[in-house]
């Protein structure tokens, strides 16, 4: 049995999640930068959105343009196929905002950040908590266990 017939669709949980830690990962570097420059007057507060661009790409795989595959020779049909995402295309451009309210006129509120700072952190542990058990399970499946 081929693999596509078993899992046919092009974004597998393995992608997903991997696209998922660079995107928390990404917001991780946006937040503490922000959180360094939180005095620093006329800094641009930086955010990183991905979640939307990523359960578009899940959703309607077929449909994105920003998916791109390649092809790798199968010498067996026990194989995996391989598709390649670009992360940079899933991660929108780092916006900024401003409010005058907060710090030195920079908007970063701190309380804030530090919140979705650990948010960010918790998502990320989830995320990594579930590669390892997809790789247990996987190994588990080698072992025949």
């Amino acid at each position: 049995m081929d693999y596509s017939e078993i899992y046919p669709q092009k974004v597998d949980a393995l992608s997903t999640m991997e696209l998922a830690l660079t995107g928390l990962g990404n917001r991780t570097k946006a937040l503490t930068n922000n959180i360094a420059n939180v005095n620093t007057p006329g800094y641009q507060k930086q955010k990183v959105e991905f979640e939307s661009e990523l359960k578009k790409l899940i959703r309607n795989p077929e449909e994105n343009s920003r998916l791109s595959d390649i092809p790798l020779e199968r010498t067996h049909n026990k194989h995996l196929s391989n598709s390649v995402y670009e992360i940079t295309d899933l991660v929108s451009n780092i916006s900024s905002q401003s409010d005058a309210r907060f710090g030195s006129g920079n908007g970063i509120n701190i309380d804030q950040e530090m919140t979705e700072l650990a948010k960010t952190g918790m998502r990320y542990k989830g995320v990594a908590n579930m590669t390892k058990r997809y790789f247990d399970h996987m190994r588990s499946i080698v072992r025949g266990g």
